[in-house]
């Protein structure tokens, strides 16, 4: 069940408690028109980069929508220990 169904409907699901108050706090906005629930494909949920693996050009592909960037790793000197 997809959390746009849930918003959208009142009706109480046992496989949902767990997120009982959230999806009500959720719904009610939805309602009030103070929030707006649209479909992501799955393509393009960014978030997956986060819980799945992927090939190298998928994965720069969703971090670059994340406008993320690798930044040059740069060391100048070394570590002293003072006795």
């Amino acid at each position: 069940m997809s959390v746009a169904a849930l918003a959208k409907n009142p009706v109480y699901h046992s496989r949902t408690k767990h997120i009982e108050l959230d999806i009500h706090y959720v719904r009610d906005k939805v309602l009030s028109g103070s929030l707006a629930i649209h479909h992501v494909p799955s393509l393009d949920q960014v978030v997956d980069i986060f819980t799945k693996p992927f090939s190298s050009s998928r994965f720069l592909y969703l971090r670059n929508k994340l406008s993320l960037v690798s930044l040059p790793l740069s060391l100048r000197g070394d570590v002293r220990v003072n006795h």
